[in-house]
């Protein structure tokens, strides 16, 4: 957590990437550093009014914290994994906020008009400014079911300390056929977060337990992604 009230994985994290058909045999070492993280705030599941990015305008003191904890897996996107007292819980609380707050799971598109790179967005959240304005994407989820009847064939990483996995790759494998069998807006897409895994939920630890657990022949997916349109 900086000075500016910004817990960002890239400031810290060390990112595992693997295939889960295949898992390195350094991999469950290098994964006892997640600790189990408390458990997703029903806040980020409320009714909400915008489902296309919107901008907010965040006011704050000097030296004031944002109050975000960011996962900063993906190259050109940020997810809001929790919220913090600071100044964006301060703005959620104010009138203007009102249809337009930032909920825990929202997806951090562009902080100044820097976006596509998150070493700039990252950058811009550190500087001292009293103003930051955020795009926030709302997060799409929906449900799907895959049959591993043969290799998964997809590869996945996590940063500490969040709670999703991030999609890096799609191969030959049950994810593929599955593609092939269901709607576009359905399919699993690189980038697409994993939110849950046959239940499992809130640790990535579990939630690769979940997938790679002997004997599983079925595996129900919570997917999100950036709501765009």
């Amino acid at each position: 957590l900086n000075e500016q009230g910004v817990e960002s994985g890239f400031l810290y994290r060390e990112e595992f990437w693997f295939a889960v058909d295949e898992v390195p045999s350094d991999a469950n070492e290098a994964k006892k550093e997640v600790v189990s993280a408390e458990k997703v705030s029903t806040d980020a599941m409320k009714p909400r009014i915008q489902t296309t990015p919107y901008d907010v305008v965040i006011e704050r003191r000097r030296g004031e914290a944002l109050g975000m904890h960011l996962d900063t897996v993906s190259d050109d996107v940020l997810e809001i994994v929790t919220l913090s007292e600071g100044a964006v819980s301060k703005y959620n609380r104010s009138d203007e906020a009102s249809g337009v707050e930032v909920f825990e799971g929202d997806f951090l598109m562009a902080v100044n008009g820097k976006s596509g790179n998150k070493e700039e967005m990252v950058k811009e959240l550190q500087q001292r400014d009293t103003t930051t304005t955020l795009k926030i994407a709302p997060r799409a989820l929906f449900n799907i079911t895959i049959n591993k009847t043969d290799k998964l064939g997809m590869a996945l990483a996590f940063e500490p300390l969040c709670r999703s996995l991030i999609v890096n790759e799609i191969f030959d494998g049950a994810v593929a056929s599955y593609n092939k069998a269901v709607s576009q807006s359905q399919q699993i897409r690189t980038c697409d977060r994993i939110a849950e895994v046959n239940g499992a939920k809130g640790d990535p630890k579990k939630m690769l337990d979940a997938i790679q657990a002997e004997g599983t022949k079925q595996l129900s997916l919570l997917v999100s992604r950036p709501c765009l349109q």
